[in-house]
């Protein structure tokens, strides 16, 4: 099966060095009517996640197609299908091998070798005082985001999520305004509590259990020059299962992103998240925080290659168990965020629980070198970082540090390689818990747009 792998990964490789695509630019538009898809097909072979021992293998493929309209001025539609499938493996042997996944692959929320339609929207333009009005099922948020994100996911399950809402988007002033209202689809199976069994610290919605999400978004570049700055509010009520009580997230965010004028190519992005609201199950109110920095610094080396280097640190706050009324750890709105972070790490913050990535540090840095020799179409990046625990568990401060190096071709705009290899060792609480084996990784991807 190592060779298969290593077969398809240089077939992939060979497809973009000596291929010229005749695929149409991304985005066909012909009489009012457009249609742009993108294909993603990911190779992976994984190595003792999480202490299991196992070495699985496998392909997942991604096939994304939207179809949209211009009827008239002001109003357009579209419809998006996905289709995500693991390549000769069934539903239940990948469930076995991929701990925590459980929420994409069953139940009706299951997306692996199903098709569905996660796109349904219209949208009319100013509809009343310079209101633009987008009403249906809909993606939302950014990926880069460590809270909020609707949307194809980048992960090792290539899952897409979104939300059925009306939103309305208008410009104030110097700032561009957002307002959501809408409804989480009901996923899962679990067992009557809002939990999967197999996976007790995960929060899977059963049915009947409402999931109504609430988002304000201001955002503004004009303000001070060269620097963005976003005010967010979102809210999330769930309803409980049998019990009739609800639980009311708040989350308030703050962030401020820009150039930094003492140097030319240096630039940072600063976040901070607050929990608010209270659990009438727990009778507990939410009282965690998530701060993230990051500094980017971009220049050029004459005749050699383009450089960028990135550091940061994340805190995602735990429970110190001071006070009984209070949940202090970190709570964010949907699953699926962190993409900055390295890519296993990335995956087991996303695997335990939906909901919640708690009680974490994260300091990284990386470098991207661009070489000039291939026209800038060719980037290779080596990224490091630590897990630790913002409050130790069981006498532990640490969890692990990852390395990883990844190599990406884009010979045109609608066609893209990248390798990746990644290397987890598991320290403290995780080596207690896992055993000190590292996990490996090595991906294989594919991307073709249209």
């Amino acid at each position: 099966m190592v060779k298969k792998i290593a077969l398809l990964m240089v077939t992939i490789c060979a497809l973009c060095l000596v291929t010229e695509m005749s695929v149409a630019d991304p985005g066909i538009e012909v009489k009012g009517v457009w249609v742009e898809g993108k294909v993603t097909t990911k190779a992976y072979s994984v190595k003792n996640y999480k202490g299991s021992g196992v070495l699985d293998q496998y392909v997942l493929n991604r096939a994304l197609i939207s179809l949209g309209v211009n009827p008239a001025d002001g109003i357009s539609g579209r419809l998006l299908f996905a289709d995500t499938r693991v390549w000769g493996k069934s539903i239940s042997t990948f469930q076995e091998g991929e701990p925590g996944a459980s929420e994409f692959l069953t139940g009706s929320g299951g997306l692996l070798e199903n098709i569905g339609v996660f796109n349904a929207y219209l949208k009319v333009k100013d509809v009343l005082w310079g209101i633009d009005l987008t009403m249906g099922r809909q993606f939302a948020g950014d990926e880069e985001d460590a809270f909020f994100f609707y949307g194809p996911q980048q992960g090792r399950l290539l899952g897409i999520t979104s939300i059925d809402a009306v939103k309305g988007e208008w410009t104030w002033g110097p700032v561009d305004m957002i307002g959501l209202a809408g409804k989480k689809a009901e996923v899962g199976l679990g067992d009557g509590t809002g939990r999967d069994p197999a996976y007790l610290d995960s929060v899977v919605y059963v049915k009947d259990q409402d999931v109504n999400i609430y988002a304000l978004q201001a955002k503004s570049t004009t303000l001070v020059p060269g620097q963005t700055f976003d005010l967010d509010l979102y809210s999330r009520r769930r309803g409980l299962s049998q019990t009739g009580k609800v639980d009311d997230l708040m989350l308030l965010v703050l962030r401020s992103r820009g150039n930094i004028s003492l140097l030319k190519g240096l630039e940072y992005d600063a976040m901070l998240g607050l929990n608010g609201g209270k659990s009438e199950e727990t009778d507990q109110t939410y009282n965690g925080w998530l701060g993230r920095g990051i500094g980017y610094y971009t220049t050029d080396v004459p005749s050699i290659c383009g450089l960028k280097l990135t550091g940061g640190y994340v805190y995602v706050s735990g429970d110190k168990a001071s006070t009984s009324d209070k949940d202090e750890h970190f709570a964010r709105i949907s699953r699926d965020c962190f993409y900055s972070m390295a890519t296993i790490v990335y995956e087991i913050l996303n695997d335990s629980a939906p909901e919640k990535v708690t009680n974490v540090t994260i300091p990284f840095g990386g470098l991207e070198i661009v070489p000039n020799a291939f026209g800038g179409k060719m980037t290779l990046k080596a990224m490091a970082c630590k897990l630790g625990c913002a409050e130790p568990i069981a006498g532990y401060d640490k969890k692990g540090s990852e390395v990883d190096l990844s190599l990406r071709y884009s010979p045109r705009n609608n066609l893209s390689l990248g390798i990746v290899w990644a290397k987890f060792k598991p320290e403290g609480i995780l080596e207690a818990n896992w055993g000190s084996d590292p996990t490996t990784q090595l991906t294989g991807e594919l991307t073709v747009k249209f």
